[in-house]
């Protein structure tokens, strides 16, 4: 028998409403970092446009979605220009 997965996230994390917040994060995420190298952004322009410290910068840039709530990973998407949506359903 072979389980399906809508995504890596539902593999590791059993608990699927923590599994659906990373999913959210983790998307955010990406996009952030597609925008940092589509505009070749150095970590000091970064740290600037965010208001953080070095190892923030570094820690988004490596990808590190258990660092940040989501929240704040939307304010950045923000600082960047980027606009988030999200839909609810039932």
């Amino acid at each position: 028998m072979t389980d399906k997965f809508g995504s890596v996230w539902d593999v590791l994390e059993d608990d699927h409403v923590e599994a659906a917040n990373i999913k959210l994060r983790s998307k955010i995420l990406m996009a952030i970092n597609n925008h940092i190298q589509k505009h070749n952004l150095k970590p000091s322009k970064i740290e600037l446009r965010l208001g953080v410290t070095q190892p923030y910068v570094s820690a988004l840039c490596l990808g590190k979605v258990d660092q940040f709530r989501l929240d704040v990973l939307v304010d950045f998407a923000h600082k960047f220009g980027l606009s988030v949506k999200i839909d609810v359903t039932d």
